[in-house]
């Protein structure tokens, strides 16, 4: 059963859109003539297969990703998913939340005191500027 230090197996997650966007504009289809000042009309998502299981979300709406496992966090920061969750037996799957979740604990530690000693020293230099 995996501890409160985990991201436990049905955590939600939400996501939120900025009216400034703030971001890269999406791709669009190219002209044949070759005038980038003209606006293009962005590319299009392909449509859901019929009779496909994917589910639709709206902005706000909250929804887990409980069926792929726990959520490990590598030394650099970056995450990644049990590739093989899903063929775990129970046992293994106990065991494994066992393990990811105080490792997990340990290396986000690790990387916030990084990230802040990082800080630190980019405001003191930023202050010996000055």
């Amino acid at each position: 059963k995996p501890s409160s230090s985990m991201i436990p197996p049905g955590a939600a997650l939400a996501f939120a859109a900025t009216e400034s966007g703030g971001g890269e504009r999406p791709p669009t289809e190219s002209s044949d003539d070759g005038d980038d000042a003209t606006p293009k009309e962005p590319l299009a998502l392909p449509q859901a297969a019929e009779g496909s299981d994917l589910k639709s979300v709206q902005m706000g709406e909250k929804f887990s990703f409980e069926g792929l496992g726990p959520i490990v966090i590598m030394e650099d920061g970056t995450t990644r998913y049990i590739s093989n969750w899903d063929k775990m037996n129970d046992r293994e799957k106990a065991l494994a939340w066992k393990r990811i979740g105080p490792r997990n604990e340990e290396r986000r530690k690790k990387l916030l005191a990084e990230m802040a000693a990082q800080q630190e020293a980019e405001e003191k230099a930023k202050n010996e500027e000055s």
